[in-house]
């Protein structure tokens, strides 16, 4: 992660509830607005919908969309499960300080 492959506007906040099909086609909604590597866009996409921990934790699941993802931009699995992991970790840490964690569970 310290070598991003490219440094692009992403969205910041890719996910599930914020595509969405309108008039004009598929629309991402709700950006963020932040500059970094476009894996970093897919990280919020493993933890979601978050009312599915069954396909949010399916190793297989997981691995296709990593590979998926690393095809699309040109990355390696491990690149993008890097993120995934980071975002994670961010994630969770909002949650803590939220006061959203019940026992150390989300």
């Amino acid at each position: 992660m310290a070598d991003p492959v490219d440094v692009l506007p992403l969205h910041g906040d890719l996910h599930h509830d914020n595509i969405m099909l309108g008039s004009r086609g598929w629309l991402a909604i709700d950006p963020k607005g932040v500059l970094g590597d476009p894996g970093f866009d897919t990280a919020n996409m493993f933890y979601n919908p978050l009312d599915r921990d069954d396909l949010c934790r399916d190793p297989r699941r997981i691995a296709d969309m990593a590979e998926i993802f690393a095809k699309t931009l040109g990355q390696t699995p491990t690149a993008i499960l890097d993120h995934a992991i980071a975002y994670g970790c961010l994630s969770a840490s909002w949650h803590h300080e939220d006061g959203k964690c019940d026992r150390g569970k989300p």
